[in-house]
């Protein structure tokens, strides 16, 4: 990697030019964070301007090595690499050390806050930028790491057959009449991690998601057992950004039922399997990798069975590319600055 350099975007259409030719499960969270604030009702919602997007590329050559890509509002910056061209040993200390030299340039070093994306590569841009913070007179401190998990994908030749499960239920988008109680399930969700949401922040959310057509809702007898929410949707994938089964629910197969609706559904499966879809394909397309990011071992197991690439040495079945990569979500602390 002798001929690394560091590229800053002011333009997300000419980022998004630059680097969708690396449009993959590996990219889905930089690309798909992206493309999600160029929505036209996010930018309304969230007041997203041209200055609330920081967008970074590390290229070697002409070849796209490190995405870093922030949107004001998001829960992290996100760092990215395409399939399976990680950077390793000297190749990503290089490179880390050309985005950290360059941030600074771009930004106030202080609106760096939390960071995810391939672990490995996570925890040595963590360790870099407090050593160059710390170098231009900053003090601050690395945090420990908030969580460690697998980010993975399935494809249409992952799927499993349609199941009885699948048709025991009826899975479909939410509408506008479910804000509340969806908001209510998503307090239950989020209170499990760092980014614990308020009832309002949660109205909020669930009304976002249901305009755009990126909620479902799982009906048992009527009554909503459980949501699956997708978005980061990219020209090629698309991902289940969080599932959550009410307790009084649990253990009848829902989770499993709505994962592989969605996938089927957004993957173009057929026959679907399940009543309650719309009409005709996704409003996006449909898509050829279904995405998503799972920590615990007993949750990986149901998406296992679903169909994403989540065992040891899994491996695409079509592309040979590798099913997962460990990730990380860690962050930084500034402190007053040195007198």
């Amino acid at each position: 990697m002798a001929n690394l350099r560091v590229v800053g975007f002011s333009n997300p259409y000419e980022f998004l030019e630059a680097v969708k030719g690396n449009d993959d499960s590996f990219m889905n969270f930089p690309l798909g964070a992206l493309m999600d604030s160029m929505d036209e009702q996010q930018i309304r919602v969230r007041n997203i301007t041209e200055d609330s997007r920081t967008l970074v590329g590390v290229y070697d050559g002409d070849a796209l090595v490190l995405a870093l890509v922030k949107v004001v509002g998001d829960f992290a910056w996100v760092l990215g690499c395409p399939g399976d061209s990680e950077p390793v040993g000297p190749n990503a200390k290089t490179a880390i050390s050309l985005l950290v030299s360059f941030l600074p340039s771009i930004i106030d070093p202080k609106l760096f806050d939390n960071l995810f994306g391939p672990e490995s590569l996570v925890d040595a841009f963590i360790d870099a930028w407090v050593s160059g913070m710390t170098a231009r007179g900053l003090r601050i401190e690395a945090l420990p790491t908030f969580f460690r998990s697998k980010a993975s994908f399935a494809t249409l030749a992952t799927l499993p057959l349609p199941s009885l499960v699948l048709s025991k239920y009826r899975i479909e988008l939410a509408s506008p009449d479910n804000v509340e109680i969806l908001a209510h399930l998503y307090t239950g969700f989020s209170g499990s991690g760092p980014n614990a949401a308020s009832i309002g922040e949660a109205r909020v959310k669930m009304d976002m998601s249901i305009q755009l057509r990126e909620i479902w809702v799982c009906r048992e007898q009527g009554e909503i057992a459980g949501y699956i929410a997708t978005g980061r949707t990219t020209f090629r994938t698309v991902a289940i950004r969080n599932l959550y089964v009410s307790p009084r629910h649990r253990r009848k197969g829902v989770a499993e039922a709505m994962t592989v609706a969605v996938m089927r559904y957004f993957l173009g499966a057929q026959p679907l399997g399940f009543g309650g879809a719309p009409d005709g394909p996704p409003t996006k397309g449909i898509k050829e990798e279904i995405c998503l990011n799972v920590a615990e071992e007993h949750v990986q197991r149901l998406y296992k069975r679903c169909g994403f690439l989540l065992g040891e040495g899994s491996r695409d079945p079509t592309t040979g590319k590798k099913g997962w990569f460990a990730s990380a979500f860690r962050g930084v602390r500034f402190l007053d600055e040195l007198e």
